[in-house]
């Protein structure tokens, strides 16, 4: 512990140790970690760590994160497929249901032909059955005037 001398001494005045210490590396020792307001450059309970250490912990880091990134993309990439999918159904669905539509109107622009051919048929008959009573009647007329008995001219 500390001597009896120091012990009861508290400092009052503000202490910049990182910056006196560390100097323009402050912030860098800052990101590391602190203990009692002063930074330490520890990755461990006790020691320092070398440049090994850290490259193995800065590896580790970028491992996780492109670990993280493939999974990401991989979720990612299954909705993508996940919705292309529904979208496919879908229009299969939308295609079976254009072409039951399609038959259906198809079937009923040939009944409908088929009744416009029937009703020109009775059309056409019904003119020549007309043109036909039309002469019938003409020859009737004729036949009243020329047999009736003509009254004398009186002038």
């Amino acid at each position: 512990m500390y001597p009896p001398e120091v012990a009861g001494l508290q400092y009052r005045g503000q202490l910049d140790f990182k910056k006196r210490f560390f100097g323009a590396y402050a912030s860098q020792v800052q990101a590391m970690g602190s203990v009692d307001g002063v930074s330490l450059p520890c990755s461990g309970p006790c020691h320092n760590p070398t440049s090994d250490e850290a490259d193995e912990h800065r590896a580790s880091l970028e491992d996780e994160r492109r670990r993280r990134r493939m999974i990401s993309n991989r979720e990612s990439a299954r909705r993508s497929r996940m919705r292309k999918q529904s979208l496919l159904d879908e229009l299969r669905s939308q295609v079976v249901y254009l072409r039951a539509m399609n038959r259906r109107l198809i079937d009923e622009i040939n009944h409908v032909l088929e009744e416009q051919d029937r009703i020109l048929q009775e059309n056409a008959w019904l003119r020549e059955e007309a043109s036909d009573l039309q002469k019938k009647l003409h020859d009737m007329q004729v036949e009243i005037t020329s047999a009736a008995p003509r009254a004398p001219y009186q002038a």
